[in-house]
């Protein structure tokens, strides 16, 4: 009898995958390898194999000579994967419109995840509005909502690009003060669907999507530019590392002309405080 075997690779690329969508590892952290497999308990290998599955993802990003980072998208390129988003759920939801008889009932089972995911929204406006707190952090129970929808088209391939552009643009996302009520629910994004017209759903989904991106677009511009959407952040597990890139090892060898006389400057006791990779 086969069972799922959960390895250290499925273990470390989990609890980083987490830490990246929740903002525990913010957008610009570098990573190092040998620190964060400590951390976890394991040995470097895994941990390769699971920088490389989210590198895959977009998540995190292999910059030449430095190093691996959490990947921070800029304004332009969140722009495109909304719009590579809004493609997939066009597809997602004129395929369940198109069978919402034999399907009714799978969806329907959804409707208390789309009633939860409309409740927490509310409150994060009303947190908001009320000065509770600046701007919110994703809802990952609205990445399992849409997942949710997409795994009843069985579109395997569909599934996985949803599931990654949902989680590509959470964090930046949720750096906008949400002050303004969703364009669409949630639940009548179900609605939307049950109509069992495909025109209908997909007026439902690009009203919603058109709406997130007209709304926190230009207020990411405003604070970023076109720049990489980056705050300072506290270290994921109080570390002394930053945002600042490593320095070059490369760089910090200085080149002397030849047949040159000059005294090279002891570095025994220099201190590199921005050298090392942390978490």
């Amino acid at each position: 009898m086969l069972t799922n075997v959960v390895t250290s690779t499925d273990k470390a690329y989990e609890i980083l995958r987490h830490a990246i969508v929740t903002r525990e590892l913010p957008q610009g952290r570098w990573l190092r390898q040998r620190a964060v497999a400590a951390k976890m308990g394991m040995s470097p290998t895994p941990l390769v194999q699971a920088f490389q599955r989210l590198q895959h993802e977009g998540l995190l990003e292999n910059v030449p000579r430095w190093g691996v980072r959490v990947r921070a998208l800029t304004v332009h390129e969140l722009r495109q994967v909304l719009g590579m988003r809004l493609a997939m759920e066009t597809l997602v939801y004129r395929e369940l419109a198109s069978r919402a008889d034999e399907l009714a009932d799978a969806i329907n089972d959804l409707r208390p995840l789309a009633e939860e995911v409309d409740s927490a929204d509310e409150k994060l406006r009303m947190d908001v509005l009320e000065g509770r707190q600046q701007a919110g952090t994703p809802l990952l129970i609205d990445h399992e909502f849409h997942l949710a929808l997409a795994r009843l088209t069985g579109m395997d391939m569909v599934v996985r690009e949803i599931d990654r552009l949902c989680l590509l643009p959470a964090t930046a996302l949720a750096l906008v003060p949400k002050k303004i009520p969703m364009a669409v629910t949630h639940v009548e994004l179900l609605d939307a669907i049950l109509t069992g017209e495909p025109d209908i759903a997909e007026r439902a989904v690009r009203t919603s999507n058109e709406s997130t991106a007209e709304y926190m677009l230009p207020r990411l511009r405003e604070q970023f530019g076109d720049g990489p959407i980056v705050l300072a952040e506290k270290e994921w597990d109080g570390g002394g590392g930053s945002n600042q890139r490593p320095k070059d090892p490369n760089a910090q060898r200085p080149k002397y002309p030849k047949n040159q006389k000059t005294k090279k400057p002891s570095t025994q006791k220099t201190k590199y405080p921005n050298a090392q990779i942390t978490l």
